[in-house]
Parts: C-alpha cells; structure tokens; sequence
C-alpha cells in the first residue's frame, strides 16, 4: 500500500461519468474514501478538478462528488490512462455513500 494514503482503496470495477472530458465515462479500478483511480481514454491534467458520477451495482442511486487529478499515466491497456483523483470537499452524505460502496466489495 502507498504509505502517502490517508485511506486504503478496494479493488473495484464499475463505470463512473467524468465532466469535463471528451469521452464522459471511465471505468474505476480502485475505491477509498479519500479518492479513486480510473481508467480513461485520454489524459487528464494533474491539478484539474472534475466532477465525477460514481455508480455500484448492486446499490441504488449515484454519487456525485469533485476530485482534483493527482496523478496521470498511460495505462498498460492500448492509448487508455490511468488517473488518479482525490476527492474534494465531500459532505457527509457523500461520505456514507462512499462507504456503502466499499461495503459492497
């Protein structure tokens, strides 16, 4: 685990929607309360705030949260990359709906 994480991530794979960006979705590869990593297909800046949708099946009912890219690098996967965000400014009830989501990995 990178010892610079405040929180632990959980492997994960669902869709997620990413405004501003050319494509609109991504898939997640990872979940924690402090942040995520998704796949993309382009490079986002580091330092750019995105709103971003999350969506698990098999809970109802979507997520809406900000985070600023921490980091940005081509994936092992074709032209897709790997982005990493931090969430911003969350609300407690946000906060929850995080951790149902962890819950349901």
């Amino acid at each position: 685990m990178d010892e610079r994480r405040k929180y632990p991530r959980i492997s994960s794979n669902f869709a997620l929607d990413v405004k501003p960006s050319a494509s609109g979705s991504a898939t997640a590869q990872n979940l924690g309360k402090g942040g995520c990593l998704f796949e993309h297909d382009g490079p986002i800046d580091v330092g750019q705030v995105l709103d971003l949708t999350l969506s698990v099946p098999p809970l109802t009912g979507n997520v809406a949260v900000k985070g600023k890219v921490v980091r940005c690098e081509p994936a092992s996967s074709g032209n897709q990359y790997n982005i990493a965000v931090q969430f911003m400014d969350l609300d407690e009830e946000a906060e929850t709906d995080i951790t149902r989501m962890l819950e349901s990995f």
